[in-house]
């Protein structure tokens, strides 16, 4: 067996912390990863951990209280959106490690004491991320603990709007999340984008800046990708994975259950409702205007503005006939006095006589944004805004079908619907719908979840310490007659004691799934037919 030791750190004074105050009971627990391993599970869910930490007297600071906020004896930095780590590697390395028993005594190991700042960088995060949730014990009956909760920077891209970003033309999903991430207030740790294979007529132009979230747009570029994947992995990086790099993967661990096995637990499902033998994609085609002459957004109404004062107007674009939400190109910018904006004295909707009002404005996909200022000494009305620019009108969306008739005469029809907003070219649209209908036309092993322990050897550890989302594996096991690749989707770790399990929802990978690539020759889309 393999020694393996988790450790988790708290970042304050300018440093990583380790917390000795962690219990093994309950145990930590961390998961992360892809929501699951369905065809449009693209983009990972927030990551959550928990723990609890010694809220007695008999911490490490020796002060009842230590861990319960608001309290005379915490510190101020154990507060919400504390930074927190976990890190794990084994004991045949050499490092320092720690071990926490339900008493709160630290064992030590003939490597030393436990794990210092100065040997992060040799051992493997696992999990990074802030807290949210600071639950401490009440009363003096009750075990004096405080159970955390944290998340990870997915939870930031969950309720982060996107913000006003203009239009872009001719760019790929890496681009995009590029320029979308640099208006983020909270950036992940890092960032590993694969070129996108897809590129794109345009960007933002079908995001609804004052109510879309980053995480929406995550989705839609993966999907518009024709199956792409946004996620972290355990140290925080954000990665992008383009339609073809599951492709060029190859197994990385293999778990078999031949003798004394690793794998404790597998479930595998033979499930009719995971056949989608209809595939329809919706294309959305649009007309644009041009000479950048048309009315996408008028004040309806004047408003006074105090000396001093300011106000800053979100105007979502329309169209000037029916009132529908569009979205713009070529707006005009900036906004010329008198011209596109009045303000004056009179509450008459034409003054315009007074001259201090500043009025620069951000414009996005479909709205712009605003910031009047009066920098008088003079109160006046604000009494006409209108921005021009090119209203893009979206159509009834055009759909495209892949099917298998023979699955559907004896199964039913079974169909999966999805939305390709970004995507212009109907070939590329039927050629995605037919990649899916060859993935997911056929019954295949569905394997729920994989439970392993990390300790058993060190090739098993070595796997516990790297796998991430959409690393591939091996599974051979012979009573449901699985041995096939699979992808990693979401991965869940539970350190009980000494021991460290590791538990994983994977995606068929193998021969039994039809994967190709259909913008390369002899592998799909290639001269008006199909070859597999």
């Amino acid at each position: 067996m393999i020694d393996i030791s988790t450790q988790i750190f708290f970042y304050y004074g300018g440093m990583w912390n380790p917390c000795l105050d962690v219990l093994r009971d309950p145990a930590p627990t961390w998961e992360y990863g892809l929501p699951g391993n369905g065809p449009m599970d693209l983009v990972a869910d927030t990551g959550t951990l928990s723990f609890a930490v010694d809220n007695s007297k008999d911490n490490t600071a020796g002060l009842a209280g230590y861990y319960s906020p608001r309290h005379t004896n915490c510190p101020a930095w154990f507060s919400d959106g504390l930074p927190v780590m976990v890190v794990c590697a084994t004991h045949d390395s050499d490092l320092r490690f720690y071990l926490t028993t339900e008493a709160g005594e630290y064992l030590t190991t003939e490597k030393g004491e436990y794990l210092t700042t100065e040997d992060i960088s040799s051992a493997a995060t696992r999990f990074l991320g802030y807290m949210t949730t600071a639950r401490p014990t009440a009363g003096v009956f009750n075990e004096a603990i405080t159970e955390v909760q944290c998340v990870d920077w997915m939870e930031y891209a969950s309720i982060q709007k996107l913000g006003q970003l203009a239009i872009q033309t001719t760019k790929r999903a890496d681009q995009a999340l590029t320029t979308a991430l640099a208006g983020f207030a909270v950036q992940p740790a890092a960032t590993d984008f694969d070129a996108g294979v897809e590129t794109f007529a345009s960007i933002f132009n079908t995001d609804d800046s004052t109510k879309q979230t980053m995480a929406s747009l995550f989705q839609k570029l993966a999907r518009n990708e024709g199956g792409g994947y946004i996620f972290l992995e355990g140290d925080g990086t954000l990665r992008f994975d383009n339609r073809q790099t599951r492709l060029a993967t190859t197994s990385s661990f293999a778990l078999n259950a031949t003798g004394t096995t690793p794998m404790n637990e597998l479930e595998v499902l033979w499930d009719r409702q995971d056949i989608k033998n209809r595939i329809e994609v919706k294309m959305y085609p649009a007309r644009v205007d041009t000479g950048a002459d048309t009315v996408v957004w008028k004040l309806q109404k004047t408003f006074s503005l105090s000396a001093g004062a300011s106000l800053v107007l979100t105007c979502p674009f329309r169209d000037p006939s029916t009132g529908a939400r569009i979205s713009a190109s070529a707006v005009v910018s900036p906004l010329v006095e008198e011209t596109h904006i009045k303000f004056g004295t009179a509450d008459d909707g034409t003054s315009h006589d007074l001259h201090t009002l500043t009025f620069p404005m951000v414009v996005g996909g479909n709205s712009a944004e605003i910031t009047l200022t009066n920098t008088g000494g003079t109160a006046g009305y604000v009494n006409f805004i209108e921005i021009l620019g090119d209203g893009i009108y979206t159509y009834e969306p055009m759909v495209l079908e892949s099917e298998d008739t023979t699955s559907i005469a004896a199964k039913g029809e079974r169909v999966l619907a999805v939305n390709l907003e970004q995507i212009t070219n109907p070939n590329t649209a039927k050629a995605f719908a037919t990649t899916l209908l060859g993935k997911y036309k056929d019954p295949v092993a569905n394997i729920e979840r994989v439970r392993f322990l990390a300790n058993f050897d060190s090739d098993f550890a070595a796997a516990a310490l790297t796998v991430e989302p959409n690393t591939r594996f091996s599974i051979a096991e012979q009573q449901t007659g699985i041995i096939e690749d699979y992808f990693a989707c979401k991965l869940k770790f539970e350190q009980i004691g000494p021991q460290l399990w590791v538990e994983i929802v994977p995606a068929p990978a193998g021969a039994a799934v039809n994967y190709f690539i259909w913008d390369l020759a002899g592998h799909g889309w290639d001269e008006g037919f199909w070859s597999f």
